[in-house]
């Protein structure tokens, strides 16, 4: 016969196993199985998001491709895309599969608070370029679509991440990406760095430490199957064809003519009066976050209060405020064309 008190010992570890396993909310057992929640959600967001891209190149998803970007078995990515079907996310057609609207939305969902991230990474924080990609691929994942609308409002509504890429509105509208390859520039033509690809990450990590960033100017010299030589007002470069097709590049705009249908507030005279459009993306920092906490965001309306008898700095009016601003920061308000 067992030993009363060495029975009620058991019983005593066993339940208190029972308890640590499966107390609510908080057991191991209720953590793994919000684990499993979490990975399974990431893993169908980051497929939509694969799918999304594979769209806009013009080219359907493939069990393959998804498992290669979601880093699983091709057997577990037929599951997990018979799950997107199941939810109305994808289908099937000839070549691959492709996105439903309703798939295309929830993609676009993850895309917008992947990129508000990184711009507010980019703006407002002192995290290291080369990992504001690496920590935004995380936040995607955890900020609800009311979080990304607050998130949106306190930037400023900004158009592109760091990186370039045009950011969807809270409606899923996304402007349509333009520009060239470096790969395929003519040469020597001067061409403007209007997007700087994010992946993969080894690509960009030498983008970064090359020391390019978007709006620089740049002009192909020699272009090869292996590399190409290109220079900017600083230096001369020479990259491996396959890093710089992570580089677009766009037509420079003339001398003294914004970019867009824009105004720079420097460019208003005295008395004059316009709308804000938004912040040059080459303002971040600490000076894109004092122009927005001063109201310089869309939709306020600025008017030219006082010159100074030298002609900087200048006194603006906006949101019942006068805010003075030297001419190399008010240069970085744009303004709507009326």
């Amino acid at each position: 016969m067992p030993d009363p008190l060495t029975s009620l010992i058991i019983a005593c570890v066993a339940g208190f196993l029972l308890y640590t396993a499966f107390r609510p909310q908080v057991g191991w057992f209720w953590r793994w199985q919000a684990g499993r929640v979490v990975t399974a959600r990431v893993r169908r967001e980051d497929a939509l998001k694969h799918l999304h891209h594979q769209e806009y190149a013009g080219q359907p998803g493939t069990l393959e491709s998804i498992a290669g970007v979601v880093g699983i078995s091709t057997g577990e990515a037929a599951e997990l895309v018979s799950e997107l079907i199941q939810h109305g996310y994808t289908q099937l057609e000839d070549r691959g599969y492709v996105l439903t609207s309703s798939g295309r939305s929830y993609a676009l969902q993850v895309i917008r608070a992947h990129r508000l991230w990184e711009r507010y990474l980019a703006d407002e924080t002192d995290v290291d370029d080369v990992e504001i990609h690496i920590r935004a691929e995380k936040a995607e994942h955890l900020l609800t679509p009311t979080e990304a609308d607050e998130l949106d409002a306190r930037l400023g509504y900004p158009r592109y991440d760091p990186h370039g890429d045009p950011i969807p509105t809270s409606d899923g509208e996304v402007e349509e990406e333009t520009g060239t390859p470096m790969t395929r520039w003519p040469l020597d033509l001067e061409g403007r760095i209007v997007h700087l690809e994010d992946e993969p990450h080894e690509v960009y990590k030498q983008l970064l430490a090359e020391g390019l960033h978007l709006g620089e100017d740049v002009r192909i010299l020699e272009r090869s199957s292996n590399e190409i030589r290109f220079f900017t007002e600083e230096r001369e470069f020479v990259v491996a064809a396959v890093v710089a097709a992570n580089i677009t590049l766009a037509s420079v705009p003339e001398k003294g003519v914004v970019e867009g249908p824009f105004r720079l507030l420097s460019d208003l005279e005295q008395d004059e009066a316009g709308v804000v459009m938004g912040l040059d993306d080459a303002c971040r920092g600490l000076t894109r976050r004092r122009l927005l906490d001063l109201g310089f965001t869309p939709g306020a309306e600025v008017v030219v209060d006082l010159t100074s008898p030298f002609g900087e700095p200048r006194a603006y009016r906006v949101r019942g405020t006068r805010i003075a601003l030297r001419r190399e920061q008010a240069g970085m308000v744009l303004l709507e064309c009326v």
